[in-house]
Parts: C-alpha cells; sequence; structure tokens
C-alpha cells in the first residue's frame, strides 16, 4: 500500500512540479514561498524535538526573506538577517529568556540559510538566463536519476555499508553509481540539446546532482536521526515531507547558481582537460 501511495503522488505532482519549474514567473515564486513556509515549520518542529523553540513570527518573516533573496540585492538580504535577529533578540530580552539564547539564533540563522536563501536559488537559476528553466527541469531530472541509480547500484553492488552513520543502508557504491549516472545523465542531454546545455554546463548540473544532491540528502538525515525521527513530516503521502522531497535540491541548486555565475563561460583547466581527453573542439 505505501508504494501504491508514492507511485499515485508520484504521477500526479511530478508532472505539476515540473510544469512550474518551466514556467517560472509568479507561478514558480509562489510555488517556492509555499516550499519555503512548509520547509521552516518541518525544521522548527526538528528544532522542537531538540529542545529549540522558534517564536512563530519566525516562520512569516522567513517566507519574506526568501521573496527578498530571490528578487534583490544582496544587500537588502543583510538588512533582513540584521531584523530576523534583532526581533528573536527583542522578544527573548522582553520575555527574560536567557536559556538557550545561543541555540536560538543559531537554529534561526541556519534555517533562514537552510529553507530561504538556499532556496532562493532555483528561482534566480531561472531568470539567470533563456536556458535557465531548461537548466533546473535537467536538475530536478539528475537528482532523481541519480537517486535511482544509487538505490539498485547499492542493492546489486553495494558492499560497503554504514560508510555514513546517519544513513546505514547507504553504500559506496550505491553513492559513486548515482553520481556516475547523473552525470551520464546530462552529458546525454549535452549532446542531444548542444545549444541548451553546453558541455561545462551540462558537468556543472551533473556534479550538482550527483556530488551535492546526495550530500543534501544525506544533511537532512543527519538532522531527522539528531531529532529522532524517520520523516520530516507526514504532509506527502508516503513520501514524507517536503525537506525530504527537496533536500537534494537544496544543496544541488545553490552549488549550480554559484557555477553559473563566477564560471558561465568554461573555465581554461576544463577546457585543457577536455581537449586532451579529445572531448572539446
Amino acid at each position: 500500500m505505501s508504494l501504491l501511495k508514492r507511485i499515485i503522488v508520484s504521477a500526479i505532482f511530478i508532472p505539476i512540479i515540473l510544469f512550474i519549474m518551466w514556467k517560472g514567473g509568479y507561478y514558480l515564486l509562489v510555488f517556492l514561498s509555499l516550499v519555503s513556509l512548509v520547509g521552516i515549520i518541518e525544521l522548527r518542529n526538528l528544532f522542537l524535538h531538540k529542545g529549540v523553540y522558534l517564536p512563530w513570527i519566525f516562520l512569516p518573516i522567513n517566507v519574506i526573506f526568501f521573496i527578498i533573496a530571490s528578487l534583490y540585492s544582496w544587500q537588502k538580504l543583510f538588512i533582513m538577517l540584521f531584523a530576523v535577529l534583532g526581533i528573536i533578540a527583542v522578544i527573548d530580552l522582553a520575555k527574560n529568556r536567557l536559556e538557550g539564547a545561543i541555540a536560538r539564533f543559531s537554529t534561526a540563522l541556519f534555517g533562514m540559510i537552510y529553507t530561504a536563501l538556499f532556496l532562493s536559488s532555483i528561482y534566480r537559476i531561472h531568470v539567470y538566463s533563456e536556458t535557465g528553466r531548461n537548466q533546473i527541469v535537467l536538475l530536478i531530472l539528475t537528482i532523481w536519476a541519480t537517486d535511482s541509480a544509487a538505490y539498485f547500484g547499492g542493492m546489486y553492488f553495494g558492499r560497503h555499508r554504514n560508510v555514513f552513520h546517519v544513513s546505514p543502508k547507504k553504500s559506496l557504491e550505491g553513492y559513486i553509481s548515482g553520481f556516475v549516472f547523473g552525470l551520464a545523465t546530462t552529458i546525454v542531454a549535452h549532446f542531444w540539446f548542444p545549444h541548451v546545455f553546453p558541455l561545462h554546463i551540462a558537468i556543472y548540473i551533473g556534479i550538482a546532482a550527483g556530488v551535492f544532491g546526495q550530500f543534501g540528502d544525506l544533511l537532512e538525515s543527519m538532522l531527522k536521526r539528531d531529532a529522532g525521527v524517520k520523516d520530516s513530516s507526514r504532509l506527502i503521502p508516503g513520501h514524507g515531507g517536503i525537506l525530504d522531497r527537496f533536500d537534494s535540491l537544496l544543496i544541488a541548486a545553490p552549488f549550480l547558481y554559484f557555477m553559473l555565475i563566477y564560471f558561465s563561460e568554461i573555465p581554461p583547466i576544463l577546457r585543457n582537460l577536455l581537449i586532451w581527453c579529445n572531448i572539446w573542439r
């Protein structure tokens, strides 16, 4: 029954999510704002399991921070961050609540970075160039391909398990299988659509999904294991919570955005390597 739920939910929501990611604009901004809101609620609940309480006012503020991070400059982000930390400090001072102040400041900062700043990179990739929408869709498809390859690679070839204690069932062979298949997926996309996905961009997406996407999954597993829960929530039948579904993308997208900004042209060292391998002409 659980597998049937996963299949039905996937069949319904995957086309919707891909359409929104491709469409962009207010559709994407509103959708990601909801993801940011639900994500910080789930993260707040994980914090509660560790005895750290974040005021409810922090939830809408986190969404505002996401919108500012998506649409405006880094200077406005600094002002917003300063205001949020100030609000938490004022609430604690007004209630004479001293115990746990460091934990509240730390978790508030982490929550904003994880569920707002990192998430905003998805929107920024979309508007960065004319092919941004294609890059986001390919990134998501590659993450799914990576997850599937890691699962089956670990099932059939996994010998070195419990490499990561946060996820004992994952194996080193599965991790490598996911990375190799993810990179192969983006290379194939390059040869099919060379003008949409230049080779170096395809490599960036492959690394984002195969390395950083899998790291994002492990990071969220670490948070859940520390909180003593299996899923971030039960929002999505058979799939857990929003953080369970977006954990890979939350880490992969910022890496890809960074590479697009600072290495939009192929770096000389990569070009020379590809020439040496007789791939670049």
